[in-house]
């Protein structure tokens, strides 16, 4: 029996396609059955519920979030994320020597944070916080500040940092930073150009 090249050459090749097509759905299914049996560590952390509260603080009015509604708060006032306490200590600009800002100027927003639950707490300022300049969404920036907030934060222990946004200028800036335990949860400040410091 005689056989072709080119039919030689098909069968190979559809045999090669096949093999590959094979291990390839056998990886992908690994994989997700992998990610069925191990929730991430985010998903974890989102399950844990705080219900300690603030010493001295009096128990939950349910109707405190409609009184609360519509309140500004502004640089220096502190806020009550369910057990963390988060403070706007002040706003600055940031002068980097060589790097320019690419929307205008680069803004430091320096918090203070408590842990006043019973649980551990992960702060990172992505996807946690969100600066608005005209109600549009500005860049963090990978620049030197006054230390870091991205850490664990253990009950009882309390921290101080800065975040840098390469911002675009604005009469009127919002900062929105979300509890990491209940992401519908949030800290909000306004501050105007002005309230900056050079």
């Amino acid at each position: 029996m005689n056989i072709r090249p080119k039919t030689i050459f098909f069968i190979v090749t559809a045999a090669m396609f096949f093999v590959m097509m094979a291990g390839f759905l056998a990886s992908r299914n690994a994989n997700e059955e992998t990610a069925k049996e191990r929730p991430s560590h985010a998903a974890k952390v989102k399950e844990v519920q705080v219900s300690a509260k603030l010493p001295g603080e009096a128990e939950a009015d349910p109707d405190a979030k409609e009184k609360g509604k519509g309140k500004i708060y502004r640089i220096g006032d502190q806020q009550n994320l369910n057990g963390l306490t988060v403070k706007l200590l002040r706003v600055r600009e940031i002068i980097v020597g060589h790097i320019k800002a690419s929307r205008g100027k680069f803004i430091g927003l320096e918090f203070e944070i408590a842990n006043h639950g019973d649980r551990e707490v992960i702060i990172t300022p992505l996807p946690l916080l969100t600066l608005l300049a005209d109600n549009e969404k500005q860049d963090l920036a990978l620049i030197e500040t006054k230390g870091d907030i991205s850490r664990l934060l253990k009950p009882g222990e309390k921290m101080t940092g800065e975040v840098a946004f390469d911002s675009a200028v604005s009469d009127r800036y919002i900062v929105d930073f979300k509890n990491p335990l209940n992401e519908n949860i949030s800290a909000v400040w306004m501050f105007t150009e002005k309230d900056i410091k050079k």
